[in-house]
């Protein structure tokens, strides 16, 4: 098989990342499993230095089917792709890809809420971290941070994203994996997030207007959602039914379990207005998605 097959594979991998940013995760999995697949049966039939390139595409794609099973809000499923990565990346005897994997598994920990864990698992990433590359080193960096911020550790956080932002500017390789950190303001989101995860008001408002004008409209729900939350926080009702609304015409087209926990966790922040005019609001715009707001 000509070397070039691995060429063609990355840039299926590129064109479903960029499909990612509009479509629905339910949508992509089968299309990512079947390129998955292939890869695979090649990778089986190879040789080589070949044989190792495509062992490396087939784990930029099950990282990818973690993410959108993750997305989809499918965490078992997500969990079993992250280990499938891992196991890829020792196959193919890449460091630089088995620390992407173990922050990838470290992302699902995350999304369970288990701090500690996410902890752990980005630690392990970072333990040969002389010898990884810019990108690598930055994923785990702000993965771990937001296992500090899940257990309400704030000095432990602001290091980890403090040390990921002098090395942002340092990204410059080509693998096919982690593009994600070539996002616009990538590390502000990340630490908007753990703000907002802290309950630190009026910082994570800050941040989040720095980041909604660039944000891409799939990410904007989420990211509007989070906004809303930290409003609630900073006790601005007004505003945070406003980016509610804006996150909930995001989730009438995207099927997104992520974007609706969300929403959710906005919902709940907003707590001492449920009983006033803005409760009614976000009732009526979570009715027309179908998202419940008892318990």
């Amino acid at each position: 098989m000509p070397p070039k097959a691995v060429t063609y594979f990355r840039r299926r991998l590129d064109d479903l990342w960029r499909a990612d940013a509009a479509q629905s995760p339910r949508r992509l999995v089968p299309t990512a499993t079947a390129q998955f697949q292939i890869v695979a049966h090649l990778a089986s039939n190879s040789h080589g230095d070949l044989r190792r390139r495509l062992w490396q595409t087939a784990a930029a794609f099950t990282g990818l089917i973690t993410w959108l099973c993750q997305d989809a809000g499918q965490l078992d499923q997500a969990s079993a792709w992250g280990t499938r990565t891992l196991e890829l990346a020792h196959r193919a005897h890449d460091k630089q890809l088995v620390a992407h994997a173990l922050t990838n598994r470290a992302m699902v920990d995350m999304d369970l809420g288990d701090g500690p864990t996410t902890v752990e698992m980005a630690s392990a990433a970072l333990a040969d971290e002389k010898r990884l590359c810019a990108k690598v080193k930055v994923q785990a960096l702000q993965q771990a941070a937001h296992g500090h911020a899940l257990v309400g550790d704030r000095r432990a956080c602001d290091q980890l994203l403090d040390r990921a932002g002098r090395l942002i500017d340092r990204i410059d390789d080509d693998h096919p994996w982690g593009v994600a950190t070539r996002t616009p303001l990538y590390l502000e989101i990340q630490r908007a997030t753990c703000y907002s995860r802290m309950r630190l008001g009026a910082e994570a408002v800050r941040l989040w207007d720095q980041v909604m004008p660039s944000a891409e409209w799939r990410s904007s729900g989420v990211f509007a959602a989070r906004q809303a939350a930290a409003l609630a926080d900073s006790r601005r009702p007004d505003e945070a039914v406003a980016a509610l609304e804006a996150a909930v015409h995001v989730a009438e087209k995207v099927e997104s379990a992520r974007l609706r926990q969300e929403l959710t966790t906005a919902w709940e922040r907003l707590a001492p207005w449920h009983q006033a005019s803005h409760g009614q609001e976000v009732r009526a715009l979570f009715d027309g998605i179908g998202l419940p707001t008892t318990p």
